[in-house]
């Protein structure tokens, strides 16, 4: 028959499931982006940061961050809803990451790292999981799952 899940584990079902969102919406006139929890837009310019949405320092992170249930109601959902539009320019960058990246990302800002975001670009399939771990053994990472999307704009049609 079926097994039994382990007391701890049936305690974390009933509790369901978690995540953050980060949605990003281009169009020929601006930018829009939505975020509930703690994952990050960066938005560039010329290799200058525009935008951190919705968190703008490394001190906001935290350990218990708004994250949509399973079991949650959309209305309780709503309101912990951050959302942002602004304009582009052809050449705009967007980063997409995940909370332990991100994170990463705004402490190296802050220290005014010159290759953050050049580090960033060069990265591919092959070299990302690589760099994450050197991050991580070096204790500059949080040892969390990590997700990094890179968009260029470059132009948009209707």
């Amino acid at each position: 028959g079926a097994q039994r899940l382990p007391w701890y584990a049936e305690a974390k079902l009933a509790h369901g499931g978690f995540a953050a969102f980060l949605g990003l919406e281009i169009t020929p006139e601006k930018w829009q982006a939505c975020a509930l929890g703690d994952c990050c837009l960066f938005h560039l310019r010329n290799n200058e940061l525009q935008q951190a949405f919705p968190l703008q320092t490394s001190q906001e992170f935290n350990q218990s961050p708004f994250l949509m249930s399973s079991q949650d109601t959309w209305k309780n959902v709503a309101k912990h809803l951050a959302c942002l539009e602004n304009t582009w320019e052809t050449g705009d960058e967007f980063f997409l990451l995940s909370d332990a990246l991100a994170c990463w990302c705004l402490q190296q800002h802050e220290q005014n790292n010159p290759e953050l975001w050049q580090q960033l670009r060069d990265l591919n399939p092959d070299t990302f999981p690589e760099f994450i771990a050197e991050l991580r053994e070096q204790q500059q990472l949080r040892n969390d799952d990590v997700t990094l999307v890179r968009l260029r704009v470059h132009a948009v049609t209707s």
